[in-house]
């Protein structure tokens, strides 16, 4: 990515949500080569899945995903990643 390429299949980007200060929930974006054909192109991020997970790590199947693609989708010339420049200068 520093060099100006994109970011590779295999990334994995995770937000640890704190809450009051607590542990409240992870939210995990995934890029693997593939990803993302069966969606229609209305939704399609690129090569990128998302899944949510409590704090105790268990899937969290009552998070509604489509927000995490339809956030996301905005962000196509960023790879579909807010933090992307933030990584890209990272040490």
């Amino acid at each position: 990515m520093k060099a100006g390429q994109p970011i590779p299949s295999g990334a994995v980007i995770t937000l640890v949500d704190y809450r009051d200060g607590k542990l409240f929930r992870y939210v995990v974006m995934g890029k693997r080569t593939g990803w993302g054909a069966d969606y229609p192109p209305a939704k399609r991020t690129g090569e990128w899945e998302f899944q949510a997970f409590n704090a105790d790590k268990r899937v969290n199947n009552n998070e509604n995903l489509d927000r995490c693609f339809s956030r996301h989708k905005g962000q196509a010339q960023q790879d579909f990643v807010y933090t992307l420049d933030r990584m890209k200068s990272a040490p």
